[in-house]
């Protein structure tokens, strides 16, 4: 597919991925950005195996481990801090690649890299098909052609909106708050609080910095919007470094904030133009899949096109990548849902006693996504 002009729409993760990928097998790409400059990062970001695996073919494994902090256990525990499950990460599959956390914005900084054709303040408003071929309109006056177009523009992605039939949003009725935190006293591994329909987490940094995620039911939005105030105060049955925690939200320490949602895979692509990364399946954070999902779409979508036209290349990426980004999309709604089940007493016994008897979920998930090689049906 030499020679062919391709746009990327989105330079987070998913786009400055295959912006990488395509580089890699001799592809140039333009990427446009919607934000005046590079899109906020947010605040921490965790890579399990699968996520490394895919950051190691990119060539990144090495920039990635000098910015990262790895670990190798994890503990449940409820609200109060009582343990109720631990697990060891260092058992294959697991040990294959290590599972890390680290800034999201050390992350950013590495994928960005060398990246020079891209335009920011920039979106398409209008893709038409004309006898010389796809014409792209954006929103700075400009316009341009394209062989192809790949939509890496989030789980609101334009592209999506534009040229692909309805494909809603789901809103799982649950808010998720974001941000980092230092706690020089507090144990130096993830850690997954879980209460009644809300949980806290704790992604170690290193040096006693913390990467600290939120979620609560909150059906109406009425905490999306919450003060840190407010969140101490509706996590205040949680153990005492969860407040602390929120104390440190500031100007050094800004909250990100957002809606979980999720959408179900459905048209993988549309003529010359496909999907990638949370455009195509965005989900739950709750198995920690965004990232991995996306560098490895990024990496199938790239290695197809070096080898075939395009008219070959996006089936067989559909057919590679539907079941196993359904899969986790679907599990990763079950364990939300699952977490969910303690707004009331008997749902809370069953979930913490599923907990104990069986161990942390989201280990078992890891396994079953490492013991796959997602590369390996791209011939």
């Amino acid at each position: 597919m030499a020679n062919k002009s391709i746009l990327i729409v989105g330079a987070g993760i998913a786009g400055l991925c295959f912006h990488r990928a395509l580089k890699q097998r001799g592809l140039d790409a333009t990427i446009v950005e919607k934000s005046p400059s590079w899109p906020p990062a947010g605040a921490g970001i965790c890579l399990p195996g699968n996520a490394m695996a895919a950051l190691q073919t990119l060539g990144l494994k090495h920039q990635v481990m000098q910015q990262a902090n790895q670990f190798s256990s994890i503990e449940y525990a409820k609200a109060n801090g009582k343990t109720l499950s631990t697990a060891n990460l260092d058992n294959a599959p697991l040990d294959e690649q290590p599972f890390v956390a680290m800034k999201s914005l050390a992350l950013l900084d590495i994928l960005k890299d060398g990246v020079e054709n891209i335009r920011f303040n920039c979106s398409p408003t209008k893709v038409e098909y004309v006898q010389e071929g796809t014409l792209v309109e954006f929103s700075d006056g400009y316009s341009q052609f394209f062989d192809l177009i790949v939509g890496a523009d989030g789980i609101h992605s334009k592209i999506r909106e534009l040229l692909f039939s309805a494909n809603p949003v789901q809103n799982l009725a649950v808010s998720c708050w974001r941000f980092l935190a230092y706690l020089p006293d507090v144990a130096q591994s993830p850690r997954y609080l879980v209460g009644n329909d809300d949980a806290f987490a704790f992604y170690p940094l290193g040096k006693g910095y913390f990467y600290c995620y939120a979620e609560s039911g909150d059906k109406n939005k009425q905490l999306l919007s919450a003060s840190p105030e407010q969140l101490a105060k509706h996590f205040q049955h949680y153990e005492t470094s969860v407040a602390r925690a929120f104390e440190q939200i500031g100007n050094a320490n800004p909250l990100f904030a957002s809606a979980v949602e999720t959408i179900t895979p459905k048209e993988f692509f549309n003529s010359n133009v496909a999907l990638i990364g949370d455009a195509l399946h965005g989900c739950p954070p709750s198995l920690q899949q965004g990232v991995g999902l996306a560098i490895e779409d990024a990496l199938v979508l790239a290695r197809l096109l070096s080898r075939y036209p395009y008219e070959q290349a996006f089936p067989r990426y559909e057919q590679i990548r539907r079941q196993r980004v359904t899969w986790v999309g679907e599990q990763s709604t079950r364990s939300l849902k699952l977490a969910s089940k303690g707004r009331f007493f008997h749902g809370r016994v069953a979930r913490n006693n599923t907990l104990r008897r069986k161990g942390p979920g989201n280990v078992a998930f890891w396994q079953k996504l490492m013991a796959q090689d997602p590369l390996k049906d791209v011939l």
